[in-house]
């Protein structure tokens, strides 16, 4: 059973398996945006709290994209976002 929700936009990438991860192994630790924390009312532990930050169609223009790349990164606390 395939459980990827692919975008029209970017249909090599698929949620489950390439953003999710990331913000659950990145951003969702206890005293973070996890489900029982939500620091700034953020739930990153799926997509609809993941959403709740993200602009639709402009997720650059959004507030998890600035915090995490933009001029002023902030997030993760302790360093800049990697793929490692």
């Amino acid at each position: 059973m395939n459980t990827c929700s692919y975008n029209a936009y970017n249909p090599d990438v698929c949620f489950q398996k390439n953003v999710l991860p990331v913000f659950v192994s990145k951003c969702s630790m206890s005293g973070c945006h996890n489900s029982i924390d939500k620091v700034a009312d953020y739930d990153f532990t799926n997509y609809e709290g993941i959403m709740k930050g993200v602009t639709a169609n402009h997720p650059m223009l959004s507030d998890v994209y600035r915090s995490i790349r933009g001029n002023n990164p902030k997030m993760p606390v302790g360093g800049k976002l990697t793929t490692k």
